[in-house]
């Protein structure tokens, strides 16, 4: 085979549509075919390869064509007539291969049409750079390309190396993965994750638009916090920094958050610098970094709005409803602690779930404290709105006067829902008339007790008396 046909005779255009397969599995249109000569050996059957890196010659076709032996070794080949025993050419090899000089004079034999048994394949030619491939499939992924030309036993240049294609930069760009982080700080308290949630649809019993919540990275313990503006985030973190402060002899080290104005406040800045906290800010729109904020959040509001649909309480329940999602989320186990719950990083024992009850729930509390006469029923049914956090009781919702109650004498009923049928409260929640003022109608949940207790005596307490570990912030 050769890229030339300026030494070829008897040319005549090869019809027949086959190519040449050459190294990197690209086929070669052959031109022509014809005859030569070479260094006084016969070829009877020349392709003529326009696209052809280099001249190639087949042992097989020479033996065939001149009835002759070809002898290597390392450093000459030989060619040797058959019937004579004499010398036909005598070469060099020269860097692991035989090349024959190019001086060809034209030959009288007879052209033959190439047999059906010659392989058109030859094993050295121009390799193609990955990039042209990559141009050829339409800018694919690397990835891809590279899967295809293997499964086609396509090969690219030894050289080709990954090059980075403009083109695709300018119009297939698009955000790079975010590593999955499993670690999590030594100590409690030393980093935090926080996030601003809202604004809610509607407005929530107490006035509240948002919740802020607090994560910390050691335990994953969680806290939330009403708010009426994003603004009000600043003396939440503070009451909540003397808190730990107070009652866990901690030193918060870092508090990430994303760059929002409530977090780059002059008064929030200048409270974290003087108490040598590191603010760990977002990149903006790359709510991903604060990945345990953010899917906390979701977690909350995933369960409390299941709450709300199983119970058929109105929306402006929400925050009863997140208040409680948080309560059992803090029990729960979770993967990256090994199984354990937050409560139990962070509190040190296993907590007490004999008096869970189900959120929106028909509860029936003793009312008489509550009573303007004697005459008054005792007691009327309730909805259940979860655990007072500041008080040793349960938060009773009165649908006819729209107040939440507090008792630790109720009685349960959980498989009745008052709110599912209750159309003349429905009309009710719509107004603006507030709850009660006497009791709390927003509720956060706020450890108040060592980390790990000092004796077992200590440590033992129950979901009903939950003051010991919980606080109201107001």
């Amino acid at each position: 085979m050769t890229n030339t046909s300026s030494d070829m005779t008897n040319i005549a255009p090869y019809t027949s549509g086959d190519t040449i397969k050459i190294g990197n599995g690209e086929g070669l249109s052959i031109s022509h075919i014809g005859t030569a000569s070479l260094s006084g050996l016969h070829l009877n059957t020349i392709y003529h390869v326009p696209q052809l890196a280099t001249n190639l010659l087949s042992v097989y076709q020479l033996c065939k064509d001149n009835n002759c032996w070809v002898i290597f070794d390392a450093s000459n080949v030989y060619v040797q007539d058959k019937a004579t025993k004499t010398l036909l050419f005598q070469g060099k090899s020269h860097k692991g291969l035989y090349p024959i000089p190019q001086s060809v004079s034209p030959s009288i034999a007879i052209p033959k049409q190439p047999s059906s048994v010659i392989s058109k394949q030859a094993f050295l030619g121009q390799q193609v750079h990955s990039t042209l491939w990559h141009q050829r499939f339409g800018h694919v992924s690397n990835d891809i390309l590279h899967h295809m030309l293997k499964q086609s036993q396509l090969s690219v240049h030894p050289d080709a190396t990954p090059s980075i294609c403009s083109f695709c930069l300018n119009c297939k760009m698009h955000r790079l993965p975010f590593s999955l982080s499993q670690s999590v700080s030594p100590l409690p308290f030393q980093k935090l994750h926080t996030n601003v949630w809202g604004p809610a649809p509607c407005v929530a019993y107490g006035g509240y638009r948002y919740y802020v919540s607090i994560i910390d990275d050691c335990t994953r313990y969680l806290w939330i916090f009403p708010l009426f503006h994003k603004s009000d985030v600043y003396l939440v973190f503070v009451k909540f920094h003397a808190f730990i402060t107070n009652h866990f002899h901690a030193s918060v080290q870092y508090l990430q958050s994303d760059g929002g104005g409530e977090y780059n406040s002059i008064v929030f800045k200048a409270f974290l610098a003087n108490k040598g906290i590191v603010h760990e800010l977002l990149c903006p729109y790359t709510p991903q970094q604060n990945g345990i904020a953010e899917r906390k959040n979701r977690h909350i509001m995933d369960t409390a709005i299941t709450l709300l649909a199983t119970t058929g309480l109105s929306d402006k329940f929400w925050y009863y409803a997140t208040a409680h999602a948080v309560f059992l989320i803090n029990r729960m186990p979770c993967s990256v602690l090994k199984m354990d719950s937050p409560y139990v990083r962070l509190y040190g024992h296993v907590p007490d779930l004999k008096s869970l009850k189900i959120f929106g729930s028909a509860v029936y509390p003793l009312l008489r404290p509550y009573n303007h006469h004697k005459l008054e029923p005792c007691s009327t049914q309730c909805v259940f709105l979860g655990y007072s956090l500041g008080y040793k009781g349960f938060m009773c919702f009165h649908p006819q006067n729209q107040k939440v109650v507090l008792s630790r004498h109720i009685i349960h009923d959980e498989l009745v829902f008052p709110m599912k049928n209750a159309s003349a409260f429905s009309s009710q929640s719509d107004s603006s008339t507030p709850i009660d003022s006497l009791t709390p109608a927003i509720v956060v949940s706020m450890p108040s007790s060592p980390l790990l207790p000092r004796s077992p005596s200590t440590s033992t307490v129950s979901s009903s008396d939950a003051s010991s570990h919980d606080t109201i912030i107001t």
